[in-house]
Parts: structure tokens; C-alpha cells; sequence
């Protein structure tokens, strides 16, 4: 018997798949058509200054894990009255951020941009345009993070997914215009759609909120004491999110340093598959998150470790059905996308989406680390292993090292923190690493060696696909294999009995 609680996160997860693949066909497809409008030097100037601005939004990503996981707490615990003083806190906290976010970005941040990133002289002018578009685009986005935090909090997938597919269609308009002769900078253009595209989703967020949210959003409710310890969850989950950060944008700007704007548009194509495939495992993980941090403050400790062992185990089968086809044929599907690809696209392409398989099993260890509000040395160690990441390929490459060392040690310090975050979440509730291993690790050894078997022996009779129809046969037959795969391999007997018990059930409703 399927718990009602176990429906809500299969329905809201349904919701936000259909929100995911929406904006997977629009992100790619825009991404040809601006890669192709602007140019490769055009597009590397774009990826690596709006690096260089989510740089400036780390905090940003640290108030919304914050205000996620004190809003999901406090709905648990079925505190509505802390729940309306932490919503106005942490209104209140976010737009004192986008005003130290937009000190330091227009001075600090300028500087770099003008003076330090290898931006050809005769685009210079377009750059700084291009960063302070960037720049309030950020800001819209830190302060709808309480709205968006809510909606997830309360789990209205439905109308999140609305929302983002929305913004989607709005951002992806920007990059039709380009096809037209709009008699402008096409590079200052396209951030500026960016920008207008996120404010008017900022409206709409706060109109919605407002209507269905109104006894919970109250400014009259601030509390300094509710705000205090959401100030220090922030402030030890910000060492996460500077390493994450630097793993990512800083790595964009060593590589615009070391090697120049064609491999920052290489690194910026296989971030936006990597970003893809991200969605893929946070349209699951938005799903289950609530559920984690609900059932700790409940101290249901059972599913506490069934949602933790669950969420780890199906973002990584979801990622694999996603990335086979692309590991397997990434030339051809570089290529039907992009038409003319940059240099090192391949190689960067699959050595990030070999990064994501690790980090999508630690998904769901990071909210069950993050479900107490005392963090500091999980966050301190984790923090450690990411951020070492640049130092290491800086000095790898002075070692004369190829671009592509960046992501192998990118991979050895996503393990290392996936085994760390294992032995941390053991001390938040009772699981042993036989448990762990043979509900979870033993399971995606057994696919992982599987799935590469197979892909070795149709390399060998019918060879990487030069054609769409070939393409298409490689990739049915690719994902028939791995969805057999999970179904004997990936699944747990009860699980198993859940779809038995679903075929069975749609096969006597059609005959």
C-alpha cells in the first residue's frame, strides 16, 4: 500500500518534470539560436561576465536553502505563527542582500569586468552593458526568494511550475528577437530581455503569493529572534555556496585566463547541459525535499531515511535515462544542436555529465545534512573539498595540463563529498554503511556497470550514429535496456510490487 504522503511527491514530481522538459526544448533551442546570432566570441563574452555576476549572487543561493528549509520546518511542526515572522525575517533579510549584492557588483565587481577579464577592447563597452543587466537580474531573483520558497514549502508544484514555465517562454522570446534586424547590439539586447523577462515574473510571484499566501505574508510579523538563527544557518551554508560557486563561475574565469573566450564558450555549452540535466534531478528533488525536512521535524525518522535513501537512489536513475544518449552519441548531438560546436564541447560535455551522476546521489544527503540548523563543520569540510577545485587546476595547469584536468579533479572531489556527506547523515539518524550500500551504492555500481557494457557492445555492431534516424534507434534501444535494468537491478521488491500492481491494474481497465 502506497502512503498518501508517497502520491503527493509522485503528482507534485509529475508537475515538475512536465515544468522540466518545457524548459530543457526551450533552453536548447535557445541556445543555438544565440550561440548562432552572437557569435562565439560574442557568446563567450556572455557566459563568462554573467559567471562573474552569479558569483556576486552566493548569497543568494544561501538565503534560498535557508528560507527552503525554515519554511518547511515550521509547516511541519505546524508553527503558523513562526512561520509568519520567519516569511517577514526573511523578506526582509533577502532585500538587505540585493543591496550589499549591488554595492559590491558595481564596484568591485565593475573593476573586474573593465580591467582584469581577456575581453577583446572594441567589446568592452557591450561587456559592461551586458554586467549591469546581469546585475539586476540577480537582484529580481534575490528578492523573489521567499515567494518561490513558500510556494515550494507548501508544495504548490503546480503553480511554481506555472510560474517557471512561464518565465521560460518569456526569456526564450528574447532569443527569437535575435533573429530579427533589430538594429542593435545583439549582445546588450539579449541580456536586456533577460532582465525584463525576470522582473515581470517577480510581479507575478508577489501577486500570487499575495492572493493565496496572505495570512502568512505580513511584514507587521518581523521577529529579531526568528531572524537570528536563520542568520546563522546562512551564514555556515554561504561557505557552501562560495565553494559551489567557485567550482563553477571561478572555473569559467581561470579558463578565460588560461585559455580565452572559445573555451569559455565550450565550458558555458556544457554547463548549460549540466544546468539541463540539474533540472532533471531538482524537478525530483523539489518533489521529496519538503518531505525530508517535514519528517525531521517530526522526528519520523523512518521516513526521514526512507525519503533520504529514495531521493538518493531515483536522481541518479533519472539522470542516467537522461545522459546515456548523449554520453554515448555527444558529437552527433552537439552538432543536431549547435550545428558548429566549440572546440572541447565533447570532451567537457561528458566529464560534467559524469559529475552530475555523483552530485544527484548526494542531492538528498545535502537537505538531510541541512534538516538540523546546526551545520558549521559539515559545511566547513564540504566546503574544503569543492573550493579546492580551482587552486588545484590552477596549478595543473601551469603544469601545461590540457582544459579538461579541470573537470577530472572536478569529479575526485564530488566522491570525496559524497562519501563525507554519507558519514555525516549517519550521525542526523541511525543507518549503517551496509544499509546505505545495499539500498543505494550497490544498486548504481551494478546500472553504472551494466549500462557501460552495453554501450561498449552497440558501439561495436552498430557503430555512433551519423544520421537522426540512427540516432533515434541508438537511443530507444539505449534507454529500453537501462529501463529493464532498473526495473531487475534499481528497485526494491516493494517498489517492484507497486508497478506490477499499476501494469496490472491499467491492463484490466483497457480490456
Amino acid at each position: 500500500m502506497v502512503r498518501t504522503d508517497d502520491k503527493v511527491v509522485v503528482k507534485n514530481s509529475v508537475f515538475l518534470f512536465l515544468r522540466m522538459l518545457f524548459n530543457l526544448l526551450i533552453t536548447f533551442y535557445s541556445s543555438r539560436i544565440v550561440l548562432n546570432s552572437l557569435g562565439i566570441n560574442d557568446f563567450g563574452i556572455y557566459s563568462v561576465v554573467g559567471g562573474l555576476v552569479a558569483m556576486f549572487g552566493v548569497l543568494n543561493g544561501s538565503m534560498a536553502t535557508t528560507t527552503s528549509r525554515f519554511f518547511a520546518f515550521e509547516i511541519g511542526d505546524g508553527n503558523l505563527s513562526k512561520l509568519r515572522k520567519t516569511f517577514s525575517g526573511s523578506l526582509i533579510v533577502n532585500l538587505f542582500i540585493a543591496l550589499i549584492v549591488l554595492i559590491f557588483s558595481e564596484t568591485i565587481g565593475l573593476w573586474w569586468v573593465e580591467n582584469k577579464l581577456n575581453i577583446p577592447p572594441d567589446r568592452l563597452n557591450s561587456a559592461t552593458y551586458v554586467y549591469h543587466f546581469s546585475v539586476l537580474t540577480l537582484l529580481v531573483t534575490i528578492v523573489q526568494v521567499p515567494f518561490n520558497a513558500i510556494v515550494l514549502a507548501y508544495e504548490k508544484m503546480k503553480m511554481f511550475s506555472y510560474i517557471e514555465i512561464v518565465t521560460s517562454f518569456l526569456k526564450f522570446s528574447g532569443a527569437l528577437l535575435l533573429l530579427v534586424d533589430i538594429k542593435s547590439d545583439n549582445l546588450v539586447f539579449y541580456s536586456s530581455t533577460f532582465f525584463v523577462a525576470s522582473f515581470i515574473m517577480l510581479l507575478v510571484s508577489v501577486f500570487l503569493c499575495y492572493r493565496i499566501f496572505y495570512p502568512i505574508i505580513n511584514l507587521n510579523s518581523f521577529d529579531a529572534n526568528v531572524v537570528k538563527p536563520i542568520l546563522n544557518f546562512s551564514f555556515w551554508d554561504l561557505f557552501g555556496n562560495i565553494a559551489n560557486m567557485a567550482r563553477i563561475q571561478g572555473s569559467n574565469i581561470l579558463l578565460n585566463l588560461q585559455f580565452g573566450l572559445s573555451v569559455n564558450a565550450a565550458y558555458s555549452i556544457s554547463n548549460q547541459i549540466y544546468g539541463a540535466t540539474g533540472q532533471l534531478v531538482n524537478s525530483f528533488q523539489f518533489a521529496i525535499n519538503p518531505r525530508i525536512i517535514k519528517s525531521y521535524a517530526t522526528g519520523d525518522t523512518g521516513q526521514f531515511r526512507k525519503y533520504v535513501f529514495y531521493g538518493s537512489r531515483f536522481s541518479f536513475y533519472i539522470v542516467l535515462f537522461a545522459i546515456i544518449p548523449i554520453i554515448y552519441n555527444v558529437d552527433y548531438v552537439l552538432t543536431l544542436w549547435l550545428s558548429n560546436p566549440p572546440s572541447y564541447a565533447n570532451v567537457f560535455t561528458k566529464l560534467i555529465l559524469i559529475d552530475t551522476l555523483i552530485n544527484c546521489l548526494s542531492g538528498s544527503l545535502v537537505v538531510a545534512a541541512k534538516a538540523p540548523q546546526k551545520i558549521k563543520y559539515y559545511q566547513i569540510v564540504v566546503s574544503f573539498l569543492l573550493f579546492i577545485n580551482i587552486p588545484l587546476s590552477y596549478v595543473f595547469f601551469n603544469f601545461g595540463y590540457e582544459p579538461e584536468i579541470l573537470f577530472i579533479i572536478r569529479i575526485a572531489l564530488s566522491l570525496l563529498a559524497f562519501i563525507y556527506r554519507i558519514a555525516y547523515v549517519r550521525h542526523i539518524v541511525e543507518f549503517t554503511w551496509k544499509q546505505y550500500f545495499n539500498e543505494v551504492v550497490s544498486k548504481v555500481l551494478v546500472l553504472s556497470l551494466l549500462v557501460t557494457i552495453f554501450l561498449i557492445l552497440v558501439e561495436y555492431f552498430y557503430g555512433l550514429a551519423n544520421s537522426f534516424p540512427v540516432f533515434v534507434f541508438q537511443t530507444l534501444l539505449l534507454e529500453f535496456f537501462l529501463a529493464v535494468s532498473v526495473f531487475c537491478f534499481g528497485l526494491l521488491k516493494k517498489e517492484k510490487m507497486f508497478v506490477f500492481a499499476k501494469v496490472k491494474a491499467y491492463v484490466y481497465a483497457y480490456l
